[in-house]
């Protein structure tokens, strides 16, 4: 592994693509990012562009991030000794390549005169379609609004899944045929939502919405619940239908551990299972 003290100094541009996972507390944590920006203050040469992939809570890049780089011990300034940008990663788990080859990118910049050097700079290596943002914060809202629009949709349809279980109604018949209008954006029930995304895209807006009030975005909030909720339900599905046959859980249980295609377990919905 090449270490950053080696490279960072003799780099034009620098791109952060850091975990930010959560705490057992489903708080953000933000630490590698802190880490390696108070790093940065250390090893920046002049007028380098760090740009900002992981994704992150609106604001972070603008205050936490930029206060680590700008630093207490070389005391860099934003703007005058080095450059701060973003463009937010958009690659699903899995499909990384053919979404780094389709997708579009958003890019914003502190210094918005370093915005077109970054757009040229993606629409070169990955020749997609630039989306330049008036900040950072605001690219960084789109990022989380896409993926926590899923959360809640799929919530919405674990909800219906419940409830059409109990009329003996098929949800798939229904969302399929639901879709043939034009304007209606399919989401399929499922025994949970986990990966490295979607969780904790919810609890990142959580994170922020809490500093203004408690009481904001309670829809996310309830979502989160929902589907932390339907592996348990799943469970239960398959435990009375084997008891009925006189079979095991533990003895006919498969499950998927990873996300399709790769090795990642983050937040998987399948740990409840160690338990039967």
């Amino acid at each position: 592994m090449t270490e950053i003290s080696k490279v960072v100094p003799d780099s034009d541009v620098v791109i952060l693509s850091l975990p930010t996972p959560m705490n057992n507390k489903n708080i953000p944590d933000y630490s590698a990012l802190i880490s390696v920006g108070k790093n940065l203050n250390k090893l920046l040469s002049s007028k380098t562009l760090v740009i900002v992939e992981s994704t992150v809570e609106p604001g972070f890049i603008e205050n936490q991030l930029l206060a680590s780089i700008e630093g207490t011990e070389n005391k860099l300034k934003s703007g005058v000794d080095f450059h701060l940008g973003v463009c937010p990663e958009t690659a699903n788990p899995g499909e990384i390549l053919n979404d780094f080859k389709k997708l579009p990118r958003l890019v914003s910049a502190i210094d918005e005169k370093i915005i077109p050097i970054i757009t040229e700079i993606y629409a070169h290596v990955f020749n997609v379609e630039i989306i330049p943002m008036p900040n950072c914060k605001t690219a960084n809202a789109v990022k989380l609004t896409t993926n926590v629009f899923r959360d809640i949709n799929i919530a919405f349809v674990n909800e219906l899944a419940l409830l059409f279980e109990k009329l003996g109604i098929d949800i798939t018949t229904v969302i399929e045929t639901a879709k043939r209008k034009y304007n209606f954006q399919p989401h399929f029930p499922g025994p949970g939502v986990g990966g490295p995304c979607l969780p904790v895209n919810s609890y990142q807006i959580l994170n922020t919405s809490k500093n203004f009030n408690r009481d904001l975005l309670k829809i996310v909030q309830i979502a989160r619940k929902i589907n932390e909720d339907m592996p348990y339900h799943v469970i239960r599905l398959l435990a009375d239908a084997l008891n009925k046959v006189g079979k095991s859980v533990k003895l006919y249980c498969y499950y998927s551990w990873s996300i399709i295609q790769t090795k990642c377990t983050r937040y998987t919905t399948s740990t409840i299972w160690r338990n039967y």
